[in-house]
């Protein structure tokens, strides 16, 4: 089999060499992306005990949301896929 780009034959070795090359790239993109999801997801550090209170009020706050939209969307979603009959 040869290999279209380079025009040299593919063999065992090369094809090690390129799952290795592939597995490296591909740890190195996890990685950026976990860093990258970790500075907008994570809260910034509190300096103080007060700004500790607000972070952990807002992720209250904020799963409430989460759990009542789901119930609402939920409910909504149920309406629309129920076989009952409509009264007249």
């Amino acid at each position: 089999m040869m290999n279209t780009y380079a025009h040299t034959p593919i063999t065992l070795q090369s094809l090690a060499a390129r799952k290795a090359d592939l597995k490296k790239e591909l740890t190195e993109t996890s990685e950026s992306i976990r860093g990258h999801w970790h500075a907008l997801m994570d809260p910034p550090p509190a300096d103080t005990k007060v700004q500790q209170w607000v972070n952990s009020a807002e992720r209250v706050v904020a799963v409430y949301d989460g759990v009542m939209m789901g119930y609402k969307l939920l409910r909504r979603f149920r309406g629309l896929f129920s076989h009952r009959k409509k009264r007249r």
